[in-house]
């Protein structure tokens, strides 16, 4: 998601806020979170990834830091197999995170493992129903699988829930195979309500 000069300027501005902290405390987990969480924001995701992954070394109960390295890494080349085990070893400490189960979803989507992409992320909706990035990430696994009538259904109710992922996937490659498909064209660049997320999927 692109950011304008505002906000990544009031971002830049925080970043020295968390640099400060670690080196008082170093791995303070809170700081190390929202760090990650700035750099991959500035397009810095080497520098996220190193924040995530001293994280979940620092702090292996933190709630995010396997999920936030998780969906990182998820869409990097070879990075599927490593979210993976990040998002079952979340499962295994709280075994009704939905967003450890959307991390499966998204990660053997990538490796083109459809039915337990599905699986995973009906699991995911059925533990939280209006989260609008399970939704969405469900389209794009139909979209993977070039099935348009259901990747366009799921993509309509997540934009709908928050409208932001309208230019999301406007962008996305994961709807490439059914770019051209007229109910798609016709959801993603027709104007809808403000909805109330404002923040892009975890997917990145």
């Amino acid at each position: 998601m692109e950011l304008c000069s505002s906000i990544k300027e009031t971002i830049k501005g925080r970043r020295p806020h968390y640099v400060r902290a670690l080196r008082v405390l170093p791995h303070y987990p809170d700081a190390l979170n929202n760090l990650g969480v700035v750099r991959l924001k500035l397009n810095n995701p080497t520098g996220a990834r190193q924040a995530f992954r001293h994280l979940v070394r620092a702090a292996p109960n933190h709630p995010r830091a396997r999920l936030n390295l998780g969906f990182l890494l998820v869409n990097e080349p070879r990075g599927a197999d490593e979210a993976i085990t990040l998002a079952k070893e979340t499962i295994h400490r709280d075994p009704k995170n939905a967003r450890a189960y959307g991390l499966l979803g998204v990660a053997y989507a990538k490796k083109r493992q459809f039915k337990d992409a599905y699986l995973n992320h009906r699991k995911a909706i059925r533990m939280a129903p209006r989260n609008a990035p399970l939704r969405y990430n469900l389209a794009c696994a139909f979209s993977l699988q070039r099935k348009a009538t259901e990747a366009v259904v799921n993509l309509a109710l997540a934009i709908q829930m928050q409208e932001s992922l309208r230019q999301e996937a406007q962008k996305d490659k994961d709807f490439d195979p059914i770019r051209d498909n007229a109910r798609f064209r016709a959801i993603v660049h027709s104007k809808g309500k403000a909805g109330s997320g404002t923040s892009a999927r975890d997917k990145g």
